[in-house]
Formats: structure tokens, C-alpha cells, sequence
């Protein structure tokens, strides 16, 4: 039996606010917003427009702290209208992303986490 509200993730997670551009491959509507968190496996945005989950996107962003782009695929997991707004949280999962732009993350939510918590 698992518990209820248990931790899910694979991977550490990252309050950050990045610009990010996207792109929605079906349609080729594209935009800008910023993230609300990341992790080597994924990101959540806010968007004005309801996004259906299993929708994939071509993302680009920018780790200030290494200055590298990053380019990804990434599909909408979830989606979530936010309260008291007409903006919607979404949760997109990388597909394809290059391992050396996924080790670039994990370096930057490692060394961003070991300040908030020294050893």
C-alpha cells in the first residue's frame, strides 16, 4: 500500500524562474513564459491557455548560471487551473533531452541545494 502524498519523483527539484520558449509540436503555436520549477526530468510552466496532457512541446531555456541554452521535447503530464486565475500550471516530462544538457541541470540543482543545506 503506498502512501498517500509520498514523494514521486526521481529527481531533485528546483524553484527556479527562467524564461522559457516553447513551442506546441502539433499545432506550431509558440510563446514565451517562465518556469516555476525543474529538474533533470522535466519543468512546470504557467500558461494563460489550458494545455491537454500527452501534448508535446519543443522547449528552449537558458541555466543562468552556466549560460547554456537548453534545448528539450517534452509532453504535458499534467495540467492544473490555477485558483482565483484564468492561468493553468503544467507539468511537462523531457522525452528528448541530451545527456550533457540533463548533467547541467542536475549540476545546477546540486549546487544550488548544497548552499540552502551545507554538509
Amino acid at each position: 500500500m503506498s502512501e498517500q502524498g509520498a514523494e514521486r519523483r526521481k529527481y531533485k527539484r528546483l524553484t527556479t524562474h527562467v524564461p522559457v520558449h516553447f513551442r506546441v509540436k502539433t499545432t506550431n503555436k509558440f510563446g514565451n513564459t517562465l518556469s516555476c520549477d525543474i529538474s533533470a526530468g522535466g519543468i512546470k510552466v504557467m500558461l494563460e491557455n489550458f494545455v491537454a496532457p500527452q501534448t508535446d512541446f519543443m522547449l528552449e531555456f537558458t541555466l543562468a548560471d552556466f549560460f547554456q541554452i537548453i534545448s528539450a521535447v517534452g509532453r504535458v503530464v499534467w495540467t492544473k487551473k490555477m485558483p482565483h486565475s484564468e492561468r493553468y500550471e503544467l507539468g511537462i516530462e523531457f522525452k528528448e533531452i541530451p545527456l550533457r544538457n540533463k548533467d547541467s541541470i542536475n549540476q545546477l540543482i546540486n549546487n544550488k541545494l548544497s548552499k540552502f543545506n551545507p554538509a
